[in-house]
């Protein structure tokens, strides 16, 4: 079997410029997988052809995110040129960096996306995530920034739920008055009522 050296040394051997960079995107891919995120990087810079470069970009991205390695794979996003591959690779660091509890960074990263359908479903894993993490302060912002109404109205019907299981009523109501389509909303802040109800007659 070919070193890695032997590798790259043919694949820059190959005339062809396209055929090249495609073998040296193919180098890259193998490289990052390997966790050689040194050389996977070194060598994506060097690929001319945009269709090759942000791919690789976005794919050593994503391996550095998995590997922790945050602030390279924030550098590589920023690097791509081409919105549709920064686009994808910024939803998938977003999602990364929420995994390790920067949620902060995550939101950041989301707001950054410029493809729109990404960008909500992004921010709706986000609001979930921040919810489970009982941060609903968060949670309800983030739903705020969410565009798709729809999606939209998922969050805060579950965030008005989980506010009620708490005992936060007040905060139940609020995301419950906030869902656009007048049915789930109904539906989202009759259980917050009861939830009110019940609660009074335990104080009684």
């Amino acid at each position: 079997m070919c070193s890695s050296d032997q590798a790259e040394t043919a694949a820059r051997a190959i005339t062809s410029p396209y055929q090249r960079d495609l073998a040296l995107a193919g180098f890259a891919r193998a490289a990052a997988k390997a966790g050689d995120l040194d050389r996977a990087e070194a060598v994506a810079r060097t690929i001319a052809y945009l269709d090759q470069h942000g791919p690789v970009l976005a794919h050593l991205a994503l391996a550095a995110a998995q590997r922790g390695d945050l602030d390279r794979a924030e550098t590589a996003v920023w690097a791509i040129t081409e919105r549709y591959w920064q686009a994808r690779a910024l939803a998938d660091l977003a999602r990364a960096v929420a995994e390790e509890g920067d949620l902060d960074r995550a939101e950041a990263l989301a707001r950054a996306i410029g493809n729109p359908d990404q960008q909500a479903q992004v921010l709706v894993d986000l609001a979930r995530s921040a919810a489970l993490a009982g941060d609903l302060d968060r949670a309800q912002e983030v739903a705020s920034a969410i565009t798709d109404q729809d999606q939209q109205a998922q969050v805060l019907a579950d965030l008005a739920r989980r506010a009620a299981a708490a005992g936060d009523l007040d905060r139940a109501e609020a995301a419950a008055t906030a869902i656009a389509y007048p049915d789930r909303r109904t539906q989202a802040m009759g259980r917050s009522e009861e939830r009110r109800v019940g609660k009074e007659c335990r104080s009684r």
